[in-house]
């Protein structure tokens, strides 16, 4: 069975147990693949109706003006954004391969923190629409990876495949449920299709 470990990477506490556990376990460890949240960086937020736009080009790392509740939603994602990338550097010390992914268009890519670290990264990208794999929508996906046992291999090659338009996709307007709820289709593109992952 699955063995799951929750942990706040914005509590340098939580962070702290998290080293200690990959060092503890790195002669087991293969790979470690990293999926961080997107809600504040998504693209989504820049279409109407819907919740307001929290970072932009100009100002991947946050908007200037916003209001205190979504300066601390920016600030908290910043900071988990943060130590994911400071373990992925200690992952890679330990000559264990990492993976990233984000949608394409997310804001994530942009952040000046991210972009430092991406100009650091001896890295592949691999990008693929999920409805190549499974998915109901064409959600363009970046997958960044570095595997420093080699360098020159792109691990993930073979998920490269963009639409060959010979299927339907499902909708990305939002709708109202029964509850009266506006429900946004991004939520329930988090989860990787199940055809991914076996791949």
């Amino acid at each position: 069975l699955p063995i799951f470990y929750k942990c706040d990477l914005t509590n340098a506490e939580d962070l702290a147990l998290l080293f200690q556990y990959v060092e503890a376990e790195k002669e087991e460890l293969l790979h470690v693949h990293f999926a961080p949240s997107c809600g504040t960086a998504s693209r989504a937020r820049e279409k109407a109706p819907g919740p307001p736009p929290l970072r932009s080009d100009e100002h991947p790392d946050g908007l200037p003006g916003l209001s205190e509740q979504n300066r601390a939603r920016v600030a908290a994602a910043n900071d988990s954004y943060k130590a994911m990338l400071e373990l992925a550097k200690y992952v890679i010390s330990l000559n264990i391969s990492i993976s990233i992914e984000n949608p394409k268009n997310s804001l994530f890519w942009k952040c000046t923190f991210v972009q430092a670290f991406l100009r650091w990264l001896p890295q592949h990208v691999c990008e693929f629409q999920h409805c190549m794999h499974g998915g109901e929508r064409n959600k363009f996906t970046h997958w960044l990876s570095c595997n420093p046992r080699n360098l020159q291999k792109d691990m993930f090659e073979s998920l490269h495949l963009l639409c060959d338009q010979t299927h339907q996709h499902a909708s990305w307007a939002s709708f109202i449920d029964e509850n009266g709820k506006q429900v946004f289709p991004t939520a329930s593109e988090a989860a990787y299709p199940e055809l991914l992952c076996s791949r």
